[in-house]
């Protein structure tokens, strides 16, 4: 490939330009990741972005903005929002540590993660916002909307779009496995000023809860508590 800055001929996997020190690509703080943009294409993190007050383009992992010290995480949720108040929707697979006995192998429960991360990314793409992974946890917030009540309606739709798949999922793994995942979600009303990596805060406003009941496992039921 060639550098687009100065022409050079350079390795594809070259982070950085030898000849003009342009950077080719990043290295998500989170969870290392090479990336050719500015989002990590495994976690969703964010890992340059624009100072909300000052304009600065920052490093989010830098936590502050070098020239007005705003904070950069802030900035990420600011850039992004069309409203102060949203709905984030949180979703955590319990008992994925029991899955690699489950499914016999490591190599099968990487090829099963990497099949549901698909499903949850795929999802809130065509919702248009992006998932996020903080820690075990998938956080997608939905925050395009103009009104809090679209996002909410946005939030429950895609819940229910991805318990579907998940609903799906279980039934070939019971098939073939007899395993399960289980799944818990929680819709939260948050503000644009919550720190955007903290999964417990905002208002729960509803939670969507896997049944454990055994007759319901095969179907993946799921309550869903106001």
């Amino acid at each position: 490939m060639e550098c687009p800055k100065c022409g050079l001929e350079i390795d594809d996997k070259t982070i950085v330009c030898p000849n003009c020190k342009k950077v080719l690509k990043v290295v998500c703080p989170v969870c290392k990741t090479i990336n050719k943009g500015n989002t990590c294409k495994k976690c969703g993190y964010v890992i340059i972005g624009k100072c909300n007050k000052c304009g600065k383009i920052n490093l989010t992992g830098d936590k502050k903005c070098k020239k007005c010290g705003f904070s950069t995480e802030q900035s990420v949720i600011l850039n992004e929002s069309n409203t102060d108040n949203f709905t984030a929707l949180t979703i955590e697979f319990p008992n994925m540590s029991e899955m690699k006995v489950l499914l016999g192998s490591a190599k099968l429960l990487n090829k099963f993660k990497a099949n549901l991360d698909k499903i949850i990314a795929d999802i809130a793409k065509e919702a248009g916002v992006r998932r996020q992974l903080i820690g075990n946890t998938y956080m997608i917030r939905f925050y395009k909307d103009y009104t809090f009540n679209s996002t909410a309606n946005t939030a429950m739709n895609t819940a229910i779009q991805i318990l579907t798949e998940i609903t799906k999922m279980n039934y070939r793994l019971t098939n073939k496995k007899n395993a399960s995942v289980r799944c818990n979600m929680f819709l939260m009303k948050r503000t644009v000023q919550d720190d955007p990596y903290d999964i417990n805060s905002g208002f729960n406003i509803s939670m969507v809860n896997q049944s454990t009941d055994e007759r319901s496992k095969l179907m993946n039921s799921f309550q869903v508590i106001v």
